[in-house]
């Protein structure tokens, strides 16, 4: 029957949901930032971690619910709960349905985009370009080889939905439900190296406004990714989440490209805004 699953296809849905697979290549690089700002950018019950650092990586990934895609993401070092783990602040993806199921089933701010990751010998180089601008460059020689390992780490993700477009009160549809997740990566090959990480920004994506420190070695590592829901409980009233829901999850409503027939107060104060400025960070590992 079309439009209606089958049965069987349900099974196979609820089979997939539950026992999620992933395998993933990538490079990723630590940096380090300060408390003050990780503090003004974690939701309500965070905490930061006991050091001010974050990760940021790019990657391929392929999975059995959303097939293959590439990746990059910035994410910061916080606790919860009195566990540590990373907060995503900027999640670019190169396909829908693997947008779709991370939005919609764990609340992830995936956005589409084009990360690209590419090796040479022992050097791998990567960007995620958005918009017009390439607001992430890695590149590194991942020159040491290192044993394999397993390692485990949580993910924090917020769940939550805009109320109905066009309701007269705009907000969050219901109170947030913050899911914590334990992923277990099995790093069959890894390596490490020296590199050199650039970053760029806009209002939609304001990588610019972090301020890195400094960067650690290049990491490189492959092979299979296990997700699984830890817990989840109540994160916050919806109206004390909704600025970190829109600023996360959303573009900038403030530069839309519109024909004139569409209704829109161009004199609006957040319209007149300063034009977008792409502060560049360049930093290299030591």
């Amino acid at each position: 029957m079309s439009f209606v699953a089958s049965r069987e296809r349900l099974e196979f849905f609820r089979e997939l949901s539950r026992n999620p697979s992933y395998s993933q290549e990538g490079i990723s690089v630590e940096f380090t930032t300060t408390f003050e700002f990780i503090k003004s950018v974690v939701p309500p019950t965070f905490e930061t971690a006991d050091e001010p650092t974050g990760l940021i990586s790019i990657s391929t990934w392929e999975s059995n619910v959303c097939g293959s895609y590439e990746l990059s993401s910035v994410s910061v070092r916080c606790k919860v709960d009195g566990e540590t783990g990373y907060y995503v602040l900027n999640l670019i993806v190169s396909e829908d349905v693997a947008i779709t199921w991370g939005r919609e089933s764990w609340g992830e701010i995936k956005k589409q985009g084009k990360p690209r990751l590419f090796r040479s010998g022992t050097r791998r180089r990567g960007y995620c370009e958005r918009r017009g601008v390439r607001l992430i460059e890695m590149e590194a020689d991942f020159d040491r080889d290192l044993a394999s390992e397993t390692s485990e780490w949580l993910s924090f993700e917020v769940k939550a939905f805009p109320g109905t477009l066009g309701s007269p009160s705009q907000g969050l549809h219901c109170d947030p439900i913050l899911i914590t997740l334990r992923v277990v990566d099995h790093n069959v090959k890894r390596a490490t190296g020296k590199g050199r990480l650039v970053l760029r920004g806009t209002r939609s994506d304001p990588l610019h406004t972090i301020p890195v420190k400094s960067v650690g070695d290049f990491q490189y590592s492959s092979g299979p990714s296990e997700w699984r829901l830890k817990n989840e409980r109540f994160l916050c009233p919806a109206d004390a989440y909704l600025p970190y829901f829109v600023g996360r999850h959303y573009d900038d409503v403030a530069d839309p490209m519109l024909g004139q027939a569409c209704t829109l107060d161009r004199t609006h104060p957040q319209l007149a805004s300063d034009p977008e400025v792409y502060k560049v960070q360049e930093l290299t590992s030591t």
